[in-house]
């Protein structure tokens, strides 16, 4: 599509995610992020996140469905992000940029 700009090119890459843990570790890394940088003060609120859309039934092109399989549902999904602490948060930031390079 030859698209440019910070979104499509560098520093980013792509990190083979052969763990379980892991995985639940991202997702929760990508949906707490406005949450690390200050945007927020309650991740779960942010309207450019995928975690309320995941919990829509709206059309969307999220694998929406496979996330909430991924958690065995609604209630796991939201239990799992809540039940993340602050400690929990601090490790998941810092494994992610580590692994990234930054």
């Amino acid at each position: 599509m030859g698209r440019t700009g910070g979104l499509f090119e560098g520093p980013f890459h792509r990190e083979w995610v052969d763990q379980d843990t892991y995985f639940s570790q991202l997702v929760f890394y990508m949906h707490s992020n406005p949450l690390k940088h200050g945007f927020v003060s309650d991740f779960t609120t942010y309207p450019h996140s995928s975690y309320q859309s995941h919990l829509l039934t709206k059309p969307t092109l999220l694998k929406r469905q496979f996330i909430l399989d991924w958690f065995d549902g609604h209630p796991s999904y939201i239990d799992f992000h809540a039940g993340m602490t602050r400690e929990t948060l601090s490790l998941a930031h810092a494994t992610t940029i580590r692994i990234c390079g930054h």
